[in-house]
């Protein structure tokens, strides 16, 4: 709750009463306990809920697809992007979805390894693999990440996807025309 001080601020207080003192008549005297001033608490809280809000406006105003995971491999977030690009759900994703399940098993090797590298820093920049959606199709997707750090430990990985059929099917085009026209050239 808040208080008034003298000065007329206010500060945000949380009070721990532990016993009451009762006199000879039964009627209460005294409560011990401590009054804990947690303004500044509370004021950092706050602060962390407006952070969080613009973090998420950002992210889902991006063309790209923004995801989080845990050091286990477990997605903790993703915009709505995401969510349209493979196929889930928000509901799937707080039953406990793995970036594993949205990479071809044709790439798990390899991405496992990629995933251990970027944790250690020891590599950061862009990977392709096979995205796969809910309903089992594949697509080529490239994934940019980076280690989410605290305390300089890696405690995860952030970054972007980005599905990049229609740059797979421009330069296919642009190899089968380069063949045809070396084909009438020779």
């Amino acid at each position: 709750y808040r208080v008034r001080t003298r000065t007329g601020g206010w500060r945000w207080c949380l009070d721990r009463g532990k016993a009451v003192e009762w006199d000879e008549a039964g009627q209460p005297v005294r409560i011990v306990g401590a009054i804990i001033d947690v303004t500044e608490r509370h004021l950092a809280a706050a602060d962390l809920l407006i952070s969080e809000r613009k973090y998420r406006i950002l992210a889902e105003s991006l063309p790209q697809i923004v995801f989080e995971v845990d050091a286990a491999g477990r997605l903790v977030f993703s915009n709505h992007l995401g969510f349209a690009a493979f196929g889930y759900s928000r509901a799937d994703l707080e039953r406990g979805l793995n970036v594993l399940d949205l990479i071809s098993p044709i790439d798990h090797a390899r991405a496992r390894e990629n995933i251990s590298q970027i944790l250690r820093g020891e590599q950061s920049g862009v990977n392709e693999y096979a995205g796969v959606r809910r309903d089992g199709t594949t697509f080529p997707i490239a994934i940019y990440s980076s280690p989410i750090l605290r305390n300089e430990q890696p405690i995860g990985l952030s970054g972007f996807i980005i599905d990049i059929s229609e740059s797979r099917r421009v330069q296919e085009a642009l190899r089968r025309s380069e063949e045809s026209y070396r084909s009438l050239v020779d």
